[in-house]
């Protein structure tokens, strides 16, 4: 089995260590191949694995998309989406993505849960994992610690450093604590609100800025190495994710760093919320105040043995399972066409033209019917092809696209743009396209109803349209409604 695996995630910390924590376990019992770059840099990930990149050579047995909020589009014969949170967020054409899902992995139980409301897909449940040999545990000292970008979103998926901050120093605990926070920079200016808070002298160097005066440090951009030493020197890891938040997905969804910690001996406290709350052996919080009251003493083997359950070992025997299950799963037939394909032959794809050039079939597009079944494609090509079709032809030559597409399908068209000297230097152009000339096929758009007495009985959703310059290429992107 080929196995493809495309991440809207490219940090090495966070959903880029989890993209690359599963390529590698699945790449333990199948064939797996990368698409696009997650996960390459070990310095904060702890990971340092390379797989190989996917070409768009094949169609993938297995297609496994990794993305926050959806808009992956599905490229293989059984298409899987790892779920870190299951949301649609309003992009145009995510939930039509979705509906061309065949099942779906989740973190945990939480979001399972959440996944069977909003998406309704068969499932099955995929834990991260820790290396429980990287981790080990030190004498403790009198140091709290917080893992987690600094960025500010007021209704997002923020750390909320800042609340810790306000917590930390209202209680006076800088005389016998060190607070201790580390994460790359994403936002500056939450950065820089964060040092107004914490100094009163401000000490920097390149990586380190350190308030002597409170007692609080902000480490950034520190290596694999650093980090460990630090969860296995402090004493507790606090987290405020999911505080004042009115949403589950703006909460902690899964908590790796509290398993990371466990297995330093250190105690997380975390916010009553999301996914992380669920971990044996966890503290939790509703308000600020309730935090000092969760500071005390605690069992270091008991917190061993909680991260013990999220081994390699054991996410490994859940892929296992996945993959035993997937494979009884009957694959949809899923085709791709490349409709005047000219030099662009795309290997895995049926190819058509006429002429001398590399294809797979032979046809003229005008026509018509084109020589192929109902509901075969699942995605079909056309660059620079539909400026070459008769004005005449036109609406029964999109007709015949959607005949042949199944549902959900996607068709990517480009065409030169009406303002382009392209469009009349060619003299075998025979269109002329605006941004609006698929309006008549997208019940959304104000010219449906002009579609409707031109006799246009099917639709498109027009997901994308993009005017590239300096070339002035229009860009398309349908979704074929059935």
């Amino acid at each position: 089995m080929r196995i493809v695996i495309e991440s809207r995630h490219q940090d090495n910390s966070g959903g880029g260590k989890l993209s690359t924590q599963l390529a590698k376990c699945f790449s333990q019992f199948e064939d797996v191949y990368i698409k696009g770059d997650f996960g390459n840099n070990s310095k904060f990930s702890g990971i340092d694995y390379e797989i190989k990149k996917f070409n768009n050579d094949f169609v993938p047995d297995l297609f496994i998309a990794i993305s926050h909020k959806g808009g992956i589009r599905p490229i293989g014969k059984i298409n899987v989406h790892y779920c870190f949170f299951p949301l649609w967020d309003g992009l145009p054409g995510v939930e039509d993505n979705f509906k061309s899902y065949d099942y779906a992995l989740c973190l945990n139980e939480f979001v399972d849960k959440h996944q069977k409301k909003n998406w309704e897909l068969p499932s099955s449940i995929i834990n991260p994992y820790i290396d429980l040999e990287q981790y080990y545990s030190l004498e403790k000292k009198n140091i709290i610690l917080n893992v987690g970008n600094y960025f500010y979103e007021k209704d997002g998926h923020s750390k909320n450093q800042h609340i810790l901050i306000d917590w930390f120093l209202e209680n006076k605990l800088e005389e016998k604590y060190k607070f201790i926070f580390v994460g790359y920079i994403s936002d500056y200016s939450y950065y820089k609100r964060l040092q107004d808070k914490a100094y009163k002298y401000v000490i920097s160097d390149l990586k380190l800025i350190v308030g002597k005066k409170k007692n609080i440090s902000l480490l950034h951009s520190i290596n694999f190495d650093e980090l460990r030493k630090l969860y296995a020197e402090s004493k507790y890891l606090i987290h405020a994710i999911g505080y004042r938040r009115n949403s589950f997905h703006q909460t902690e969804h899964f908590g790796i760093m509290a398993l990371e910690a466990m297995a330093s001996g250190c105690q997380p406290i975390v916010h009553n919320s999301g996914g992380c709350k669920d971990f044996k052996n966890i503290r939790t919080w509703n308000e600020p105040k309730e935090i000092l009251s969760q500071m005390h003493e605690y069992n270091t083997e008991k917190l061993k043995e909680t991260a013990l359950e999220y081994s390699f070992e054991n996410t490994l025997n859940q892929v296992k399972k996945f993959l035993d299950k997937i494979k009884t799963i009957p694959s949809k037939k899923r085709e791709r066409l490349n409709l005047g394909c000219g030099p662009d032959y795309k290997n895995g794809w049926i190819n058509v033209d006429v002429g001398d050039c590399k294809k797979d079939i032979e046809h003229d597009l005008e026509v018509l019917p084109l020589p192929f079944e109902d509901n075969r494609f699942i995605e079909i090509s056309m660059i620079h092809v539909l400026e070459h079709i008769e004005k005449e032809k036109f609406k029964d030559f999109m007709r015949e696209l959607h005949r042949i597409s199944q549902p959900n399908a996607m068709i990517r068209i480009e065409v030169p743009d009406y303002t382009s000297k392209n469009a009349f230097t060619d003299f075998n152009h025979k269109n002329i396209f605006t941004e609006d000339s698929f309006g008549y096929f997208d019940n959304k758009h104000y010219l449906r109803e002009v579609g409707k007495v031109y006799g246009i009985d099917f639709t498109f959703k027009i997901l994308l349209k993009v005017k590239y310059n300096p070339e002035k290429t229009l860009v398309f992107k349908l979704f074929v409604e059935k």
